[in-house]
């Protein structure tokens, strides 16, 4: 099966997208564009209907597809960080903590780690250059580079600042996260994203696991937007019997479909599984979980997932441009069609909105509203009391942090929120909310975001309701 990226860019801006075209969009650019889209977008276009659009913006917006997306030179090189997870950087997360960058975690064997950054390095400039009072956004793109250049930081830890010289890498982000084993043996392993090596990542979890004594599996998928369509292919495969079906592509009218099917006996062919969904689980989540659901081989748990599910191309354009164009439409093996429907670029989408596509779960599942800021204090607390609060947290960890601490107790939890402005009838649910935010917050300085995110999986209910539910289909069945 060909190369196919399906990234779900869920919080893309299609009205700056066409600002950027309309604005700056050569005219040799212009001309490709309309040839490429009449040539290979998947519903076919009459070029001269193309013709008569003399913009870019209004041609992409008149196809209603928000995953089709132009990109200019310096576009094209975001894109390929976020399609291929990987980018020249030091690898470390940063954070704002009032008008100073801080390392909010340094990953391990990364750039930062080897020069000896640690957490909580105030970041003062980049390459001489004052990043004070700038976003993470604008600091990150002063830190990022080309691979085996050096970037000089400005830091200041404590009292003392001092230049660090620091050799950009190429930086992985991994696609598996956080990993759990809870009652009955059910564990719970979290894959964020499908980029390049999520199938090693996901064996090497899902084998200490096994070795460490679980007896079911979990793959919680929330939140994950997609990635490489391969990486998902070949998960399935671990799970699915010989020649099982993983996915069909049907591209322009005329065009042969495109079936893929397993291959090779399964890793993992009688482990009990789930996959848990929600309603931003995306494009590639939806292909591994609608080839699990069509061969009977998984619970599908939680709730409706994205609907994604177009199949995009990068093509070239002229003075480094390229245009992202949907060029297929993927089916799960029986045959479902999965796409939610016309997307248009300048419209907000609902994620949760009921639609007629996405991969709809076996079992319905709440998520734990504990674990997110109470819906009222989204709406009645200005944005300026959570900047505050988001400093005092910050502050809260690195005191801990460097004090040992690994966890918050309800009264450091009060203690963040005193004097702070909230209702009344929202202050015993922000002191609950935020008591678990700090400890997340602290395990994620102290042992990095993986154990962060499996302490939450062991707290959070919905994952307590998959496990459950694995559980009791396994003593109805008689399992063992």
């Amino acid at each position: 099966m060909r190369r196919f990226l399906l990234l779900a860019l869920l919080a893309l801006s299609g009205t700056e997208l066409r600002a950027q075209a309309d604005s700056a969009v050569p005219p040799a650019v212009l001309a490709a564009l309309r040839e490429t889209l009449a040539s290979r977008y998947v519903t076919p276009l009459d070029p001269d209907s193309l013709a008569r659009f003399t913009t870019a913006g209004a041609m992409l917006a008149s196809l209603g597809d928000r995953h089709t997306i132009l990109f200019s030179p310096e576009g094209l090189k975001e894109f390929q960080v976020m399609a291929g997870g990987r980018f020249g950087g030091i690898g470390a997360r940063l954070g704002a903590l009032r008008d100073t960058i801080y390392l909010t975690s340094v990953m391990d064997g990364s750039p930062a780690s080897k020069a000896g950054l640690s957490t909580f390095d105030r970041i003062v400039a980049v390459d001489g250059q004052s990043v004070v009072g700038l976003s993470v956004d604008e600091a990150v793109t002063h830190i990022r580079g080309p691979v085996g250049s050096n970037v000089r930081l400005t830091i200041r830890r404590g009292s003392k600042v001092s230049d660090w010289s620091v050799a950009r890498d190429s930086v992985a982000v991994p696609s598996v996260g956080g990993a759990a084993i809870l009652d009955g043996g059910i564990a719970v392993l979290r894959l964020r994203q499908f980029g390049p090596g999520a199938t090693t990542e996901l064996v090497s979890g899902v084998d200490q696991l096994v070795m460490a004594g679980a007896k079911g599996l979990v793959l919680d998928l929330r939140g994950n937007p997609g990635g490489l369509l391969e990486e998902a292919v070949s998960i399935a495969q671990l799970f699915l019997p010989p020649d099982a079906g993983l996915v069909e592509v049907r591209g322009r009218p005329g065009a042969p479909v495109q079936r893929a099917r397993a291959m090779a006996p399964p890793r993992y062919p009688r482990i009990p599984l789930g996959v848990l969904l929600d309603e931003s689980s995306a494009s590639a989540a939806e292909v591994l979980a609608g080839a699990l659901q069509d061969g009977h081989r998984a619970a599908v748990l939680g709730t409706q997932s994205y609907g994604k599910g177009s199949v995009q191309e990068i093509a070239p354009l002229p003075e480094g441009w390229a245009i992202k164009l949907t060029v297929a439409r993927w089916y799960t093996p029986a045959g479902r069609g999965i796409d939610r429907g016309p997307q248009p670029a300048g419209e907000p989408i609902d994620p949760a909105a009921p639609h007629k596509g996405g991969v709809t779960p076996d079992v319905v599942l709440t998520a734990d509203s504990t674990l997110v800021p109470p819906a009222a204090a989204l709406t009645v607390i200005p944005n300026a009391t959570w900047r505050a609060l988001a400093d005092r947290i910050a502050d809260w960890t690195e005191h801990a942090a460097t004090s040992g601490a690994s966890a918050a107790t309800p009264a450091d939890g009060g203690a963040v929120l005193s004097g702070v402005s909230v209702p009344d009838t929202l202050r015993a649910r922000m002191t609950s909310w935020l008591t678990g935010r700090l400890t997340e917050s602290v395990m994620n300085a102290r042992y990095g975001e993986a154990a962060q995110e499996g302490w939450r999986l062991t707290r959070d209910g919905e994952v307590e309701a998959a496990r459950a539910w694995m559980a009791r289909r396994a003593e109805n069945r008689g399992e063992r």
